[in-house]
């Protein structure tokens, strides 16, 4: 989101913003675990299957009772790779989807060393303040580097389509240094795992819709000091009131020959905002498409931009059953 002005005439606001998924899973009510490679690849399955339990838009078909499906039907997990055999599954795994893909780490350490000068304490002068003298030293760095990649299908039960093939990745990095001394070991684990948690946000971002906490700048101008009476109706939710405020802000500005456009223009991009905020995207793009006629800032047009697309995203977040 764009911030039209500095700081010390700004006030950032925390809202929640929804995001639809990059594929409508809404028809499919159930999720089954298949075949998965890779040396990560039950770290992956472990954080997904937790993602989807909490997520509670799908069933999720595990190992155990998939090895009882399969039973019934006298086949074996890799039957379901052959799309003729995958039909007779359908049958009983209704508006079902498969996830099978492939997941692998790597790790890199290095460690590098670097001549300089450093400092340390020699004694104290005659008026007990410490004097430090400059002495060659070494400082080591240990340098770690996580890598995940991968490759992920969703696919239909019944048609043996794939619905969505996704690329995944994800890179941490940590270090620890000293001073003259060997430097403190690295937890690879602990770097793998992070990586692995960004591959899978990744994936996770293509099925189910997510929600992300933005920062929205609404404008103080002293000219206009009712706008701060409307920032303080936003921070406490009450949208109704702010919208109210705004909105007669703009009137009463429009008809003082003694306020600047520029400030005008702040009305009606916090009034935009506003609208933004309950989603009538119809009414935030009037108001700041005025708020860029009063002042051409390239900023109200990043901020139209925004507000098209969250129009974009609602659409698709009514098509995936998320919003009414």
């Amino acid at each position: 989101m764009p911030s039209l002005i500095g700081c010390a005439t700004a006030v950032k606001i925390p809202v929640q913003i929804m995001h639809p998924a990059e594929v409508n899973m809404s028809p499919y009510k159930q999720v089954v675990i298949g075949e998965m490679t890779g040396d990560m690849s039950q770290g992956f399955l472990g954080g997904l299957k937790e993602t989807l339990v909490e997520a509670k838009q799908f069933k999720v078909v595990d190992r155990s009772q998939l090895r009882q499906i399969l039973g019934e039907l006298t086949l074996s997990h890799s039957d379901l790779a052959d799309s003729s055999k995958r039909l007779r599954i359908g049958k009983l795994l209704s508006s079902a989807v498969i996830f099978t893909g492939h997941v692998e780490g790597k790790y890199n350490e290095d460690m590098t060393s670097e001549n300089t000068r450093c400092k340390r304490a020699k004694g104290k002068d005659s008026e007990g303040k410490t004097i430090y003298e400059d002495y060659d030293c070494k400082y080591y760095k240990r340098q770690g580097v996580g890598t995940v990649t991968g490759s992920m299908d969703v696919v239909s039960v019944e048609t043996g389509e794939i619905i969505k093939s996704k690329k995944i990745s994800g890179v941490c990095t940590n270090k620890t240094t000293a001073k003259d001394a060997t430097p403190e070991p690295l937890d690879k684990e602990a770097i793998l795992s992070c990586a692995l948690k960004e591959g899978l946000n990744i994936f996770t971002k293509a099925i189910i819709p997510w929600s992300e906490t933005v920062y929205l700048a609404f404008a103080k101008d002293g000219a206009l000091p009712t706008l701060e009476q409307g920032i303080r109706y936003v921070q406490i939710n009450d949208y109704p009131n702010a919208m109210k405020v705004f909105k007669d802000t703009t009137k009463s500005a429009e008809m003082n020959p003694e306020i600047k456009a520029g400030t005008i223009a702040k009305a009606y991009w916090n009034l935009g905002l506003a609208y933004q905020c309950v989603s009538q995207y119809d009414e935030a793009l009037e108001a700041m498409k005025k708020a860029y006629v009063f002042k051409p800032d390239p900023a109200y047009l990043k901020g139209q931009e925004n507000v098209k697309r969250m129009q974009s995203d609602l659409k698709e977040l009514k098509n995936q059953g998320v919003v009414k």
